[in-house]
């Protein structure tokens, strides 16, 4: 059984930490008013966030809310940057006593792990089993219950003004009465993933699953046989209701590994792994932005060369080195 943690509080509010926290918040985001308003009167503004969390009086401002297109529309929820501070404050103390109940097998928002060690590890699993089971939440981040999540939280923590900072941060935004975290929040990333670390737990010691891989809320379990994987799917699919009152999206898929499975957004095959086409459209399309917006002289290109980079760094890891040649060649005026 792990140990709950305790006199965590004051860390969050020490002076080194929230210094620490503002030069995460406003790494990559300088020339933003706010964060520039922030760092002008840093000492005062440092110490009124302390002042705050040692009086027990924080205050959460709210979230800007916008969409984008990833590459379905999603609605995210911005915090204010004092709140950003905060945000980070939090998660630099309590992320290695939420790393303490995870398993080696989930991927998201870890240190050492991500997107591409997902991947890694799929494969290595569709090379050594014949079936596949894929699952994932519908409107995962929208309903997270939030009574579930502070209990399960009170599990893993006994600082009872910890508790309470962690309270007033989850019940600051709602998508429904009493669910949801906000898109956007570095605590919501963190606390969403912990949430799910049941399941985990539940796959791997109850299920006794010889493969399983999570990355959020999208996971996939292995098996030898399909009979075994369609029983499983009843129990995951009652665990997530009764347990963590979240409803599968769907049946979920359930195939044989050598046909390759789709896991996000790529098609991990026994050989080799691609992109899926949804994947070719987007980043094709995510080019195409990007040199509009050069030519329209929005964007310098330096600029243009760093975030052409990034949407082209998926395809380093999948056998794609033909597309992504034809695809700059055709955007010839990305430096990349």
């Amino acid at each position: 059984m792990v140990r709950r943690a305790g006199n965590l509080y004051e860390r969050i509010a020490d002076t080194e930490n929230l210094l620490l926290a503002f030069h995460q918040a406003r790494r990559g985001k300088r020339d933003r008013h706010a964060i520039q308003r922030f760092g002008e009167d840093l000492s005062r503004n440092i110490a009124i966030l302390r002042a705050q969390l040692l009086e027990k009086r924080v205050l959460w401002h709210g979230y800007r809310m916008f969409e984008v297109r990833d590459p379905k529309p999603r609605r995210i929820a911005a915090p204010a940057f004092s709140d950003r501070v905060l945000h980070h404050a939090i998660v630099q103390v309590i992320e290695p006593e939420l790393e303490r109940v995870a398993i080696f097998d989930s991927y998201a928002c870890r240190t050492g792990k991500g997107l591409y060690k997902a991947i890694e590890r799929t494969h290595a699993f569709v090379r050594r089993r014949r079936w596949f089971l894929q699952l994932d939440v519908r409107k995962y981040f929208d309903s997270i219950d939030h009574a579930i999540l502070l209990q399960r939280l009170e599990r893993r923590f006994k600082d009872r003004a910890l508790l309470g900072l962690l309270g007033g941060l989850i019940g600051s935004y709602s998508t429904s009465s009493g669910k949801g975290l906000p898109i956007g929040a570095l605590t919501s990333q963190h606390l969403a993933n912990f949430y799910l670390a049941p399941l985990d737990h539940f796959a791997k010691e109850e299920l006794r699953a010889p493969g399983y891989v999570r990355y959020m809320d999208d996971f996939v379990v292995f098996a030898d046989e399909r009979e075994t994987l369609r029983g499983w799917r009843a129990r995951i699919e009652e665990f997530l209701r009764r347990g963590l009152a979240l409803e599968p999206k769907s049946a979920g898929a359930l195939d044989e590994c050598r046909r390759g499975v789709g896991y996000l957004g790529l098609l991990v095959l026994p050989t080799h792994v691609r992109l899926m086409g949804k994947t070719k459209r987007r980043v094709r399309a995510g080019l195409g932005r990007l040199v509009a917006e050069y030519r329209a002289g929005t964007l310098d290109g330096t600029r243009l060369a760093l975030r052409a980079t990034a949407i082209l760094a998926r395809t380093r890891h999948v056998s794609a080195r033909g597309l992504r040649a034809s695809w700059i060649a055709e955007f010839a005026d990305v430096d990349a």
